[in-house]
């Protein structure tokens, strides 16, 4: 199985900080192809035009490494919510052909200007990598049939 570095994202104080990609870890596959994945964004907007500056080329950035935004949403109240923490504003779900792809978005030199736009215009930023599954059955350790 083909290997590929992990990289790790996570917020600290309404910064993203990256952590050193670990060596050695198989990228997960369904019949020997690459396995898209899903990056849930979830934030607030800081009191600044970052965010606008940054949205008017993060959808060419995303195309460019294979990315596709799937979902944009705005928080409404509702009486169902759950969860110990406060909702956030808004809403990015950008699906990516794969790991690699997601990893050439965050690592590209050409747009070392581009993420702390991200990064500066919001806050309270949760960012979260899923692994897009067919059914839940990986997760409920069953198997097919």
């Amino acid at each position: 199985m083909p290997t590929a570095p992990v990289f790790a994202r996570r917020v600290v104080g309404g910064q993203a900080r990256c952590r050193q990609p670990s060596e050695g870890i198989a990228t997960p596959t369904w019949d020997d192809r690459v396995v898209p994945l899903y990056a849930l964004n979830l934030f607030d907007l800081a009191d600044n035009e970052d965010y606008r500056a940054y949205s008017r080329r993060s959808a060419d950035a995303v195309h460019k490494h294979k990315g596709k935004v799937v979902a944009l949403g705005r928080h409404q109240e509702h009486p169902a919510e759950l969860g110990p923490d406060e909702p956030r504003q808004a809403l990015v779900l950008v699906e990516w052909a794969s790991r690699e792809a997601f990893e050439g978005f965050l690592n590209d030199p050409e747009l070392t200007d581009l993420h702390p736009l991200r990064e500066n215009g919001t806050r309270r930023y949760i960012w979260w990598t899923f692994e897009r599954l067919e059914d839940l059955r990986p997760l409920l350790g069953t198997r097919p049939g």
